[in-house]
């Protein structure tokens, strides 16, 4: 998690005055109430302002610029526990994440993605939990502890589903530095979908691991009993276009979804064709012929819609290319997330659909079963307490027996909303038989409807954030440094915190654990006590390639070095580690240098005119690292260096253009630990 920085003030000292004596000048320096000293008391003070000048160079040398920030972890801001789903009030929150997308001004550009959300019951005790995917990829479930007249739902259960883990991609200067201290393994190659069958069609492209990772975020989620066996199943989109099956292998109460054994072994497609992306599927029985159909609502660009795939029996859906139909046009509306009710008591099924400002499309079904070519009708927008849209004046009148232009009646000013982009599921949350709604929204948080009409006659208030009833302790993260506890990679119940001395202990009992300041950094495992879901596993790799953090054990903080290092100088680097079950720990200070050689020159220009020109610099990136481990007491680890350049260019340079630290270390799965204090980097 990104910090903001924080530097010392630096303290400044005023000249000595020359009119006073030598004697008077370290009197006041070292007894600064002192001030006014008369003559009597000078020889007094002079003997020992003798001693103390003598011992202003070792005093200097203690009292050397330290570089590092907040280097005894003293300083440091309160955080929610991740791992329990909630935010500092105590709200669900899941972290989000930013995808390339048509936004409404027409322009692809960067935005926050919201969480995707589904419920049912998932540990069959009666009541519909919510089930969240969250935009690192990890499905986790908040489990309903209420009564089916009233939801309460606990902190989050993590699955061991992750499809899409991240990694960490070190510097150049750290992966030359650990060269020698590890054999690098070679990186696995990306591995292609499945040729297409069908002649004439292009073959699928490799993707680097970079493309992939952004292919394959932004996971959108269903619950729904595609096998028939009573457990709910899970339909899985994301923004490259793929739709996966994960099916429930749990029992006796409890749902367990797990990574499949490859990633190509999931999907539900077969061969290439991409015809859109942003996927958000939904499984269901929708023309009541006993066949399980696969809804698709995409995308991030114009003319959007629902797609439907219908069933052929049951078991695992078909998307055959060829069977592909539009359900119901978008119509200028994106980002479109389905779930289906039957809406107005007709029995038919209903179409719901969220869309990219937050609101809620209706499209009424016709009953029967499905015809391609014929999609239904938009019918209207969600409005608050039922009422009729209030609409603009200018609004055009619709032909008769015809609903609004969707984008005309979007502007009606009374419309139900979730506060931009949302993702949407239906479920009876208080056991009214009326379904209410609940929203995936772009704050990372969920919101909650409930139904306060009909059966014919629907009626919501604005959303409610949901609120976790019983608490998890939080966590204290270090002012100054990032951490990461490798949650984007799987390292389930990981944690960084600050832990606080007793201040009420003496000092040197047991309970004074610092052995600099009042506090220091612990990273480890929390306990993670799920009743619905079985603990997720974490899938400890033997070794990283060369360069590339994947381990989802490795726990990394780092600093960056907001003063310059002198070229030619020598630093001591040195921390305090303890700990049980340490491995493969390491510090690197890392240090880079660039000089422009001369003026950029225009080389060629572009199809749209943009000019490129040459850099003209030179740069070089160094590392100094040190292995570590842990033990049961605090031990110091030090390393002496001299901050140097390689290539002659840079043979003038006197200064670092950018230095910065990291600690990497790897714990033992569930078990491990291991504390950090009093790190330095002084100059010698």
């Amino acid at each position: 998690m990104p910090l903001h920085f924080s530097a010392f003030a630096e303290q400044k000292r005023s000249p000595l005055d020359a009119k006073n004596s030598f004697s008077d000048h370290l009197c006041r320096l070292y007894f600064p109430q002192s001030r006014d000293i008369n003559s009597r008391m000078r020889p007094l003070f002079f003997s020992a302002s003798l001693i103390a000048f003598l011992s202003i160079p070792a005093l200097l040398a203690a009292q050397a610029t330290n570089l590092i920030q907040n280097p005894g972890f003293e300083r440091s801001m309160s955080s929610p526990n991740v791992w329990a789903g909630i935010n500092s009030a105590g709200l669900i929150t899941a972290p989000t994440l930013s995808a390339a997308v048509l936004g409404a001004d027409g322009k692809v550009g960067g935005q926050t993605m919201p969480i995707s959300v589904s419920a049912g019951d998932l540990n069959g005790d009666g009541l519909h939990d919510i089930a969240i995917m969250d935009g690192q990829g990890f499905l986790r479930v908040h489990f309903n502890t209420g009564t089916k007249q009233e939801p309460k739902f606990g902190p989050a259960e993590f699955s061991s589903l992750l499809l899409n883990p991240s990694f960490v991609v070190l510097s150049p200067a750290e992966v030359e530095a650990a060269k020698g201290e590890a054999k690098p393994t070679p990186p696995p190659r990306p591995t292609p979908r499945p040729s297409a069958t069908k002649p004439g069609v292009i073959p699928p492209p490799v993707y680097s691991e970079e493309q992939l990772y952004g292919l394959r975020g932004v996971q959108r989620i269903n619950l729904a009993d595609i096998s028939r066996s009573g457990r709910l199943d899970l339909l899985v989109g994301n923004y490259g276009g793929d739709v996966l099956l994960i099916q429930n292998s749990g029992g006796s109460g409890r749902s367990d979804f797990r990574t499949p054994a490859t990633y190509e072994s999931a999907l539900l497609q077969k061969g290439f064709e991409r015809w859109g992306n942003v996927f958000a599927p939904y499984g269901v029985d929708w023309d009541k012929d006993n066949k399980m159909d696969l809804l698709i609502g995409e995308g991030s660009y114009s003319a959007n819609s629902i797609h439907i795939f219908p069933g052929k029996g049951i078991g695992r859906p078909s998307m055959e290319p060829d069977d592909r139909s539009v359900l119901a046009y978008g119509m200028g509306l994106e980002q479109l997330s389905p779930t289906v009710v039957d809406y107005n008591g007709d029995g038919n099924n209903d179409l719901l659909v969220s869309e990219r400002s937050g609101k809620v499309a209706v499209y009424l079904g016709k009953g029967g079963p499905f015809k391609p070519g014929e999609p239904i009708p938009f019918h209207s927008f969600i409005t608050i307490d039922g009422a009729p849209p209030t609409l603009p004046a200018n609004t055009p009148t619709p032909e008769p027996g015809a609903s609004l232009d969707p984008m005309d009646a979007i502007k009606a000013t009374n419309l139900l909303s979730a506060g931009g982009g949302c993702t949407i599921a239906t479920a009876d949350f208080n056991g009214d038989g009326l379904f209410d709604l609940v929203f995936g929204k772009r704050s990372g948080r969920v919101g909650l409807a409930i139904n306060g009409g009909t059966a014919t006659a629907p009626k919501f208030k604005a959303p409610v954030d949901v609120k976790v009833e019983d608490q998890e302790k939080r966590l204290l993260l270090p002012s100054a440094w990032n951490v990461d506890y490798g949650y984007g990679r799987g390292n389930y119940g990981g944690y960084f915190t600050v832990v606080k001395n007793d201040p009420a202990a003496p000092p040197g009992s047991s309970s004074q654990k610092s052995p600099e300041g009042d506090a220091y950094l612990e990273a480890g495992y929390l306990k993670l006590d799920y009743k619905g879901l079985p603990p997720p596993t974490i899938s400890k790799k033997d070794a990283d390639d060369l360069g590339v953090i994947r381990s989802p054990n490795t726990f990394t903080f780092s600093q960056s070095i907001n003063k310059p290092l002198k070229v030619g100088r020598t630093y001591v680097l040195s921390f305090k580690v303890k700990g049980a079950q340490v491995n493969r720990g390491r510090a690197n200070l890392v240090y880079a240098a660039s000089k422009k050689l001369g003026t950029g020159e225009i080389i060629s220009k572009g199809e749209r005119g943009d000019v490129k020109r040459d850099s003209s610099r030179v740069g070089e990136g160094k590392s100094e690292g040190l292995n570590f481990s842990g033990g049961s007491n605090w031990v110091e680890v030090k390393k002496e260096f001299t901050v140097k350049f390689d290539k002659k260019e840079l043979a003038d340079v006197s200064q670092t253009t950018e230095a910065w630290i990291r600690f990497a270390v790897e714990l033992t799965p569930g078990s491990g630990i291991a504390q950090f204090d009093d790190v330095k980097l002084i100059e010698k």
